[in-house]
């Protein structure tokens, strides 16, 4: 029996292991990046679980039609 050898399982082990050794290494390298990546995706996730409110838009009275220089074309008084 040859014990020298190593079982498939623990190469693929040990593959996982310096790669995940690799990332320790470039988070402590690149804190800058490490942080931006790190606040963006909390931001992210902040948003999917607490979304912002959406405005009520019956409670402006109005709502007014901009044209692209934002000069207004018309205005219609909301039914609400």
């Amino acid at each position: 029996m040859n014990t020298s050898a190593v079982p498939e399982p623990q190469a693929k082990r040990s593959r996982w292991i310096a790669l995940a050794g690799k990332g320790r290494i470039w988070v402590r390298q690149h804190p800058r990046w490490t942080a931006l990546l790190t606040g963006t995706l909390l931001l992210a996730l902040l948003d999917q679980l607490l979304p912002p409110p959406i405005p009520d838009i019956s409670a402006d009275g109005a709502t007014v039609v901009l044209a692209a220089d934002g000069t207004p074309l018309r205005a219609f008084a909301n039914d609400r």
